[in-house]
């Protein structure tokens, strides 16, 4: 998901798909006031990096709620390995699998007339 695999594809006759975590152009309303606000702070659209880097922020903020009143680095870690159904910019995500790999949404995007242009979402 960069602009330089963009730039590589753009001249293909094939329709290109590719999934990621995040589109800016995806129809939620949540996508899109965030969207909205990192064009306007930083003058370009969000990448699937930001995206991610914001949702950080969501498993933290969750994670610190159910950690208790002071929460320490094991309460913390705990609560952060108990993550389920968190609802970010990059969809829900959970963390509380044996594998502890991230369980989320996965985004669909086309590339179009040399631009990436969403496609779908797949759920978990």
């Amino acid at each position: 998901d960069s602009d330089t695999f963009i730039q590589l594809v753009a001249s293909a006759s094939n329709p290109i798909y590719f999934t990621t975590h995040f589109a800016p152009d995806a129809p939620d309303d949540r996508v899109q006031a965030f969207a909205k606000r990192y064009q306007e702070k930083f003058g370009a659209a969000p990448g699937a990096m930001a995206a991610l880097g914001y949702d950080v922020l969501f498993v933290m903020a969750d994670a610190i709620k159910r950690a208790g009143d002071s929460p320490t680095a094991e309460s913390l870690a705990k609560a952060i390995a108990a993550t389920h159904g968190v609802k970010g910019i990059t969809g829900s995500i959970s963390l509380d699998n044996d594998e502890r790999t991230p369980v989320k949404d996965v985004v669909i995007v086309r590339v179009e007339a040399g631009a990436k242009k969403y496609h779908a979402t797949i759920k978990p």
